[in-house]
C-alpha cells in the first residue's frame, strides 16, 4: 500500500490587498500541492481550490476585510491519478490593503455613469477627486464619474492622510481596427485546350503547375471566381482524344484533375454558364457539377445555380451567371429535370435572378455574361444592349467572357443613376489557343468592396496576365512588370484594349509622416506607399501649441514643413493631404530643441522646432531677444499638455485605426559595416520618448510598431539605427496597413534577423558578443554560435525551422528532424555541441570529425577540456591531433613539445591577439587587466557579489575583476609550467579607478556593470601615473622585471605598444583620435617602463607598433586600448613564432615596406 504523504509543516498565510501569500515546508515525495479555501461565514465549505508546484503561492480573488481560512496538502501521482496526502491545520487570514487602493481601470460607454470605490486599511476614508481630462470624464465630490467623450482620463483619488491613487477611465474604448473590406477577383475563360491535354497526358493529367505563378494572387483574395470553359466527365473521351462530337459540335471535355487544379489555385467558385457546359450532355453537366462541389468550390451558372449568394468578409454578395451563346450539341437537356440547366440568358430570367438576390439581402450583385464574337476585341451591338439592360435591372458589376480576347472596360449609366462597371471580356485566363496574338492575354479583375456610412462602395483594378507554353503544358504568368519581350507586348495589348477607365492594380496607400527623419528612412525602404513628408522633422512640442505665429511671420515662398510648424494646424494639414494612414514617432519631440516665446500675461507660450529654416526667418532674427532656446529633455509639465493637444488635433483629422505609432528605443550597442561596438546610451532621450509614446497611446490607441529592442545603432555616435531596423519597420507597416485586424508588430522579422547574424557573425564571434544577437538557451541559436558562419548559411532553412519551433533543446534536435533525412548534418552538429558543452570527450573520433572538418567554434570548448586532461595548452589548430593522441604512447612526447611552445601572457589583448597569430605558440596562463606596477600592492578592498548577474551576465568579466582585485598575477605565474612569457605594458596607461586607495583598471564593459555602478560613488577615475609617483613606478617595474626574470629566465618577450593619436576608419581614411590631454604623457610613461623592463630582463623585444596606426576595425575585445592595424598582429605573430622556435637576434623592429607603401598611398588618395 502506498505511503500517505505527511501534511506540510509551517503553513503560513499573509493577507494582502485582495490576495494572500501562502508558504509551507517541502514534503518529501510530493509531485505538487493543493490548497483549499473557506469563507469565514461558512468555515466547513470549500469555495475554492488551487494548485502549486513549489512551496509558496500568491492567490488572488479575495475581499479585503473578510475572514477566510485555508489548508494545504501534498499530493503524488500514480497511474495518472492524484493521491492526496494529509491536510495541514486550517489557518485564518484577512486580506488588507494598508495603502489607499481603488479600481485600476474603469471602462464606460458614452453617457454612462459609474461610482468609484476606494479603501484604505479595510475602511473607506474621506477622499477628494480630480480628473486630468474633465471634458472626457468629469468626477464629482462623491467619486461619481461620467463618460462625456471618447478617450482616456485619469482620476486622482486623495485620502484624508494625503495618500493618492490614480484610476484610469476609458470611455468608448474599441481596439478593433479590422475594416470591413472585401477583395474579390474575377477571371476570364479557364480552358483546358487540346494541346494542353496532350502534353499533360504524359504526367497523369496533372495541371497544378499551370497556376503556380498566380496561386498567391488568387488565394490572397477573399473570393475568387473564373469561367470554367469546359465540361468534365472522365467516362467520356477527352478533347485531345476526340476533337468533335458526331454532330460536328466541339467536344470540350477535360479530365476531372483539371477541376482539382483550379480549386487548388485559389478559386472559390467557377462559372459554368457558357457554350461548352453541355458538350457531354446532361451526364457531363452533372459530373462537372459534382466534381466542382467535391473540390470545395461553388458552381455558378448551370444545374439550377444561376444565382449564388455568398458572404465575403461580412458583405452579402450575389453572383449571377448566364450565357447568351450555346452550341448545337444535339443533346436533350430536358432529362436533367431542371427548367434551365445550361443557364441560358433571357431578360426575364435575368430580372428574376436580380430580384431574388435583392430579396435574399444581397448588398452587391456581380453578373457574369457569356457573349460576343470569338477572336474579336470589338464590342458587338447586342453586348452593349444587354449590358445596358443588366445595369438597369440592378447589376452592380458586369463581367463578360467568350471572345477569347480582352475587351474594353467601361462604365454604364443605369436608369437609377448608378454607374455600373462592365468588363466586356477578360480574355482567356488559361489556354493554348494561338489563332491570334491576343488569345493568350488576360486580365484578373480586382474588386475591393468597403462598407461605409452610405453602403457598399467598390474600387476596380486589374492584374494583366498571359499564358506561356511549357514542355509539360501551359502556365499563367503575370506580366506587370514585364519579364520578357513577349510579356511586354502582351501588357501593351491589354492596356490598349481594356482602356483608361480602369487602372492596372498597383494601389499604394498614402501615409502622412509626422515626426523625426527616422520615419522617412522607414518608408523609403520600398515603393509600396505614397508619402507626404510635410510633417517630418517637426517636434510635437511645437505642433501641440495652440498659438500660431503672428500674421506676416511666414514668407510667401515658405515650404509646407515650415508653414505647418508656424501655423500649428496639424489637423488641417492631415485633412488636406487625405492620407490612408498617419505615421507618428516622438524621437524629434524627445531630442530636438525648441524656441519658446512667452506671450503676454495670461497668454499661452508658443514653441517652434529648432531648424535652420526657422532660424533664417526674419520673424526670428528681428525678435531674437524674445525667444528662449529650450533643450531636451523636457519636463512632463511642458510636454504632456502639448502632446495631448497634438493627439486631439490628429484624431479630429484621421481615425485612430489609421494612426501608426513607431516606438524607438536607442541602444548602447552599435554596428558599423560588419563591426560591432559599444556606444554611449542616450538614456534621457529614451526615458522622455517612452513617456511620450505611452501617453500618446492612452490618448489615441493607435496601431504600434515596437521593434527597436532587437536592433543596433549605426556608426559610433549612437544617433541612428542600422538600416535593417528601418526595413523591418517598413515591412511591419505593410502588415498593419493590410486591414486584417492586426494592431501591433513587436517581434523582429526572422529572416532579417538571420541575415544580420550572418553579416556580423565573424565580429560577433571574435568579440564574444553572441548574446547581442543570439539566445544561448535556444538550440537553433546554439547551433549558429558553436558551428561556423559557413555551416549556418548552408543550413539556414533548417536552423530557422528549428528556431520557429520555440525553446528547443540540443538533445531534442534528432527527434525534431526525425522525418527529414536531409537534416543529418544539423543533427550531428547538435549532438557534438551538446556533448562538449556537457564536458564529454568520451566519444569516437568519427563522432567529432564534422567539428574538426568544419572548424566549428565549439572546438574552443574542446580545447579547454583537452588542455585540462593532458596537462598542456592545446589550441584550435592542434585540437584534432591532441584528441587522436589521447591514450597513446606518443602523448607524453607531444605534451612535452606543447609545453616547449607554450607562453604565458601578462598584458593586454594586443599580446593575446599577437600570440594567436603565431602558428606554433600555445597560450598558457593569461594575466589580463593587472598593471605590472600594481602587482605587489595589497588587494582592492571590495566585495564582489556571487554569480554573474551583477556583471551583465558575464562570468569571465567577474573572474577578470576578481583576479585584478586580488592582484593574483604573481601567484598565477608561479603555478604555470609554461617556458615562455609575452609581456606588454599597455595596461599601465589605461583608465583606472581609485577605490579607497586601491587602483584597478576599468573599461566600458566594467563601467556598465551593476557592480561598478554600486561602488562608483566611491571611485575616482584617474591614470596610474596620476596616483603613483615616478620613483614608486620605477621601483615596482624593477621588482616586476626581476620576478619575471627569475621565473622565465631568457624566455621573455616584450611587445612594445605605442599609444596612437590617429586611426584608420572603416572607409580607409585617417582620422584623429580624441585626446584627453594625456597622450604625450602616456606615450612617454609607457616608453620609460618598457625600457626599464627590457634593461633588467635582457628580453626579446618586438618593437614594430611605431610603424602602425590604430584601426577602427575591432576584431578584438576590450576598450580604452589601441587596436592596431591587422598587419601588426600578423607580423608580431611571425616574430613570436621565430623567437620561441629559436632565434639569434633579440630586437625585431622591421616590417613589410610594401605594406606601408600601399597603406600610405590608400590613405593619401
Amino acid at each position: 500500500m502506498a505511503q500517505v504523504l505527511k501534511a506540510p509543516q509551517n503553513f503560513r498565510i499573509t493577507g494582502r490587498d485582495r490576495s494572500a501569500q501562502l508558504t509551507w515546508d517541502e514534503v518529501s515525495g510530493a509531485a505538487g500541492y493543493r490548497m483549499f479555501f473557506y469563507d469565514g461565514s461558512e468555515p466547513d465549505k470549500v469555495f475554492k481550490t488551487r494548485y502549486a508546484q513549489g512551496c509558496s503561492r500568491v492567490i488572488l480573488g479575495f475581499t479585503n476585510g473578510r475572514e477566510y481560512f485555508a489548508e494545504v496538502c501534498a499530493y503524488s501521482v500514480k497511474d495518472g491519478r492524484e493521491m492526496l496526502g494529509e491536510r495541514s491545520q486550517k489557518v485564518r487570514f484577512v486580506p488588507i490593503s494598508l495603502k489607499l487602493t481603488a479600481q485600476k481601470v474603469v471602462c464606460l460607454d458614452l453617457g454612462e455613469t459609474a461610482q468609484l470605490f476606494w479603501e484604505e486599511a479595510n475602511r473607506v476614508p474621506q477622499a477628494s477627486f480630480s480628473s486630468d481630462a474633465p471634458e472626457i470624464v468629469p468626477v464629482d465630490t462623491l467619486g461619481q464619474i461620467t463618460g462625456k467623450a471618447e478617450g482616456t482620463a485619469h482620476i486622482t483619488i486623495t485620502s484624508e492622510n494625503r495618500q493618492t491613487f490614480v484610476t484610469r477611465v476609458e470611455v468608448g474604448r474599441d481596439l478593433s481596427v479590422r475594416r470591413e473590406k472585401a477583395v474579390m477577383m474575377f477571371t476570364g475563360d479557364i480552358m483546358c485546350a487540346v494541346k494542353h491535354q496532350r502534353l499533360a497526358s504524359g504526367h497523369q493529367h496533372d495541371y497544378f503547375d499551370s497556376f503556380r505563378r498566380v496561386r498567391d494572387i488568387l488565394s490572397g483574395a477573399d473570393f475568387t471566381a473564373g469561367v470554367l470553359e469546359t465540361t468534365s466527365i472522365d467516362r467520356a473521351p477527352f478533347e485531345f482524344e476526340q476533337l468533335r462530337l458526331l454532330t460536328g459540335a466541339p467536344n470540350c471535355n477535360s479530365p476531372s484533375t483539371f477541376i482539382s487544379a483550379v480549386a487548388a489555385a485559389g478559386f472559390n467558385a467557377v462559372v459554368t454558364a457558357n457554350n461548352h457546359n453541355s458538350d457531354c450532355g446532361v451526364e457531363g453537366l452533372k459530373a462537372a457539377d459534382s466534381e466542382i462541389r467535391r473540390c470545395g468550390m461553388l458552381n455558378i451558372g448551370s444545374m439550377g445555380h444561376s444565382l449564388v449568394m455568398t458572404d465575403v468578409k461580412g458583405i452579402k454578395v450575389a453572383v449571377i451567371a448566364t450565357t447568351m451563346i450555346t452550341n448545337n450539341t444535339g443533346w436533350d437537356l430536358s432529362k436533367s429535370g431542371l427548367v434551365n440547366p445550361a443557364g441560358i440568358y433571357s431578360r426575364d430570367y435575368f430580372t428574376e435572378l436580380v430580384n431574388s438576390a435583392r430579396r435574399m439581402g444581397a448588398e452587391f450583385i456581380a453578373a457574369y455574361q457569356h457573349w460576343g464574337s470569338m477572336n474579336s476585341p470589338r464590342i458587338r451591338k447586342d453586348q452593349a444592349e444587354e449590358a445596358q439592360f443588366m445595369a438597369d435591372a440592378g447589376a452592380d458589376l458586369i463581367v463578360g467572357s467568350h471572345p477569347h480576347m480582352v475587351q474594353r472596360f467601361s462604365y454604364i449609366g443605369a436608369a437609377d443613376g448608378r454607374l455600373v462597371p462592365c468588363a466586356y471580356s477578360l480574355g482567356n485566363f488559361l489556354t493554348t489557343m494561338s489563332e491570334l496574338s491576343g488569345n493568350r492575354d488576360s486580365a484578373i479583375l480586382r474588386v475591393e468592396l468597403t462598407r461605409g456610412a452610405d453602403g457598399i462602395s467598390a474600387k476596380y483594378s486589374y492584374i494583366p496576365c498571359m499564358t506561356e507554353d511549357r514542355d509539360w503544358g501551359a502556365e499563367i504568368v503575370p506580366v506587370s512588370p514585364p519579364h520578357s519581350a513577349e510579356s511586354r507586348a502582351s501588357l501593351q495589348r491589354t492596356k490598349e484594349v481594356i482602356g483608361k477607365r480602369i487602372n492596372c492594380y498597383a494601389y499604394r496607400p498614402k501615409v502622412f509622416l509626422s515626426g523625426s527623419p527616422m520615419l522617412g528612412r522607414i518608408f523609403t525602404q520600398g515603393t509600396e506607399f505614397r508619402l507626404d513628408k510635410s510633417g517630418l522633422r517637426l517636434s510635437q512640442i511645437s505642433l501641440g501649441c495652440a498659438k500660431a505665429a503672428p500674421d506676416g511671420a511666414l514668407p510667401d515662398n515658405a515650404d509646407e514643413r515650415l508653414r505647418l510648424d508656424m501655423n500649428k494646424d496639424i489637423a488641417a494639414a492631415v485633412r488636406e493631404s487625405a492620407p490612408d494612414f498617419c505615421a507618428v514617432d516622438f524621437f524629434a519631440a524627445a531630442s530636438v530643441a525648441v524656441w519658446k516665446t512667452n506671450g503676454a500675461s495670461g497668454e499661452e507660450f508658443c514653441c517652434f522646432t529648432d531648424s535652420k529654416a526657422f532660424r533664417q526667418l526674419a520673424y526670428f532674427t528681428v525678435n531674437r531677444e524674445k525667444f528662449t532656446k529650450v533643450n531636451p529633455p523636457f519636463g512632463e509639465n511642458i510636454w504632456k499638455p502639448l502632446v495631448k493637444r497634438y493627439a486631439e488635433q490628429l484624431l479630429s483629422a484621421i481615425p485612430k485605426d489609421r494612426i501608426i505609432l513607431f516606438r524607438h528605443r536607442l541602444s548602447s550597442r552599435a554596428a558599423e559595416h560588419s563591426e560591432l561596438r559599444n556606444v554611449t546610451l542616450r538614456s534621457n532621450i529614451n526615458r522622455t520618448m517612452r513617456a511620450m509614446e505611452d501617453y500618446f497611446i492612452t490618448l489615441t490607441a493607435p496601431m504600434t510598431v515596437d521593434l527597436s529592442g532587437g536592433y543596433f545603432m549605426e556608426g559610433g555616435d549612437g544617433k541612428d539605427f542600422e538600416r535593417d531596423y528601418y526595413l523591418d519597420c517598413y515591412r511591419a507597416a505593410g502588415k498593419l496597413c493590410a486591414g486584417d485586424g492586426r494592431t501591433s508588430v513587436y517581434i523582429p522579422d526572422e529572416q532579417i534577423w538571420f541575415e544580420r547574424v550572418m553579416k556580423y557573425y565573424r565580429n560577433m564571434t571574435a568579440r564574444s558578443y553572441q548574446n547581442w544577437l543570439l539566445d544561448m538557451n535556444c538550440a537553433a541559436d546554439l547551433l549558429i554560435a558553436y558551428t561556423s558562419v559557413e555551416f549556418a548559411a548552408r543550413n539556414g532553412s533548417r536552423i530557422m525551422q528549428l528556431k520557429r519551433a520555440g525553446s528547443t533543446e540540443l538533445c531534442s534536435v534528432r527527434e525534431f528532424f526525425a522525418s527529414d533525412p536531409g537534416a543529418d548534418e544539423v543533427v550531428r552538429a547538435a549532438e557534438i555541441i551538446n556533448a562538449l558543452l556537457g564536458g564529454h570527450l568520451d566519444r569516437s573520433y568519427e563522432f567529432f570529425e564534422p567539428a574538426f572538418r568544419g572548424k566549428f567554434n565549439i572546438i574552443k570548448k574542446m580545447v579547454r577540456l583537452l588542455s585540462a586532461e593532458i596537462g598542456a595548452s592545446v589550441n584550435e589548430e592542434s585540437a584534432e591531433l591532441a584528441f587522436l593522441l589521447r591514450g597513446k604512447p606518443q602523448i607524453k612526447r607531444y605534451v612535452a613539445s606543447l609545453n616547449r611552445m607554450t607562453l604565458d601572457i601578462w598584458g593586454s589583448c594586443v599580446s593575446r591577439e599577437s600570440a594567436n597569430r603565431s602558428k606554433d605558440a600555445h597560450i598558457g596562463t593569461y594575466i589580463f587587466k593587472q598593471a605590472p606596477i600594481l602587482a605587489f600592492e595589497p588587494p582592492v578592498k571590495a566585495e564582489l557579489p556571487d554569480g554573474a548577474e551583477a556583471f551583465c551576465g558575464n562570468k569571465w568579466r567577474r573572474r577578470t575583476l576578481q583576479d585584478s582585485f586580488l592582484r593574483s598575477g604573481d601567484a598565477d605565474i608561479k603555478g604555470s609550467e609554461s617556458r615562455w612569457i609575452l609581456v606588454d605594458m599597455y595596461d599601465l596607461i589605461c583608465r583606472m579607478a581609485d577605490y579607497k586607495g586601491g587602483l584597478f583598471e576599468i573599461d566600458d564593459f566594467i563601467c556598465r556593470t551593476d557592480f561598478y555602478k554600486s561602488i562608483q560613488k566611491d571611485c575616482q577615475e584617474c591614470y596610474l601615473f596620476e596616483k603613483r609617483d615616478m620613483k614608486y613606478c620605477f621601483d615596482n617595474m624593477t621588482r616586476f622585471a626581476k620576478m619575471i626574470l627569475e621565473k622565465y629566465g631568457e624566455n621573455i618577450i616584450l611587445l612594445k605598444t605605442e599609444p596612437k593619436d590617429s586611426y584608420i576608419d572603416l572607409d580607409n581614411r585617417l582620422r584623429r583620435l580624441e585626446d584627453d590631454g594625456m597622450y604625450e604623457i602616456k606615450k612617454k610613461f609607457i616608453s620609460l617602463c618598457e625600457e626599464r623592463f627590457a634593461s633588467v630582463t635582457g628580453c626579446y623585444v618586438i618593437d614594430i607598433s611605431k610603424h602602425f596606426y590604430a584601426s577602427d576595425s575591432f576584431p578584438l575585445g576590450g576598450a580604452h586600448i589601441v587596436h592596431y592595424e591587422e598587419e601588426f598582429y600578423r607580423q608580431a605573430g611571425e616574430y613570436i613564432n621565430e623567437i620561441i622556435s629559436g632565434s639569434s637576434r633579440h630586437v625585431f623592429s622591421t616590417v613589410d615596406d610594401n605594406y606601408l607603401l600601399l597603406r600610405n598611398l590608400r590613405l593619401n588618395r
